[in-house]
């Protein structure tokens, strides 16, 4: 029997295909390998979808959060007296808590308690931050003074001391000074766009630049220092060790139930 040698010709336009396919799939290969390298350099990715999806879920509640304490702040919403409002002269109460709102960037020249003697002009203060009630029987002690230039000025009704705010002539709300309040926010209010101290649990420390926060002591900071301090023991001497561990975190939101303290920066006189 015999038998034909057969040969298969190939079109050379179907040769160059094959070679650029080939060429293809090895970058392909290539690139899948450079993709697992990346994904294995990445501590914090793991292969649980549930994990990732639960964790996108909570990043994106803490934004959520974090947006409306700055919106709340920018607009002076929400921010009411946690504590009563007392007149600074007799310590008698004038307002009671959470019925006061707070407002920011209102100025207005409230006269002084004590004015110069023999002078025809009346001295006063440029105030910008009040608590705003908006009904008179919300107060728990409040006098009124006769009207000077369509104005009323309000008192304390016990020792007549004052002015501590004014009522407004076209919109009926009463303005109480927010500086006479015995109130801790003010103190971190006054620290805003400043470096505060903030002692949390979990013997950790910070500090950084404050830029929003509620009456939680929900904070927002930025350009902050971490201090994390863990305590060893010494199994020679049986002695502890203070260990400290520091990062810089660019953008960090605090929970106010983690707060133990907070320091306003110290102001030179």
């Amino acid at each position: 029997m015999a038998f034909k040698a057969g040969f298969v010709l190939q079109n050379p336009a179907e040769k160059g295909t094959c070679s650029d396919i080939s060429i293809k799939i090895r970058y392909l290969e290539t690139s899948l390998d450079q993709f697992k390298e990346a994904l294995e350099s990445l501590t914090d990715v793991t292969g649980n979808e549930t994990q990732q999806v639960q964790t996108i879920a909570d990043l994106k509640r803490r934004l959520a959060l974090k947006n409306s304490l700055i919106s709340s702040f920018l607009n002076g919403q929400h921010i009411k007296n946690a504590r009563s409002i007392r007149c600074l002269q007799c310590n008698c109460p004038i307002l009671s808590p959470d019925v006061a709102l707070l407002v920011d960037s209102k100025p207005f020249s409230l006269p002084l308690s004590q004015q110069a003697k023999n002078s025809t002009s009346v001295n006063t203060e440029i105030i910008s931050s009040w608590w705003q009630v908006e009904k008179m029987f919300d107060f728990e002690n409040i006098g009124f003074t006769h009207a000077r230039d369509g104005v009323k000025y309000l008192i304390c009704a016990n020792c007549e001391d004052g002015p501590i705010g004014y009522l407004c002539p076209s919109t009926k709300a009463h303005f109480v000074v927010s500086s006479g309040v015995e109130e801790p926010l003010d103190l971190i209010r006054l620290s805003l766009d400043e470096r505060i101290y903030v002692k949390m649990r979990n013997d950790r420390e910070i500090r950084g630049r404050l830029h929003a926060f509620d009456q939680h002591l929900n904070m927002i900071l930025s350009q902050v220092e971490e201090v994390v301090t863990t305590v060893e023991l010494d199994e020679e001497n049986y002695e502890e060790m203070h260990k400290q561990t520091k990062r810089e975190i660019p953008m960090l939101f605090v929970r106010g139930d983690a707060v133990i303290l907070v320091a306003p920066p110290m102001r030179h006189i």
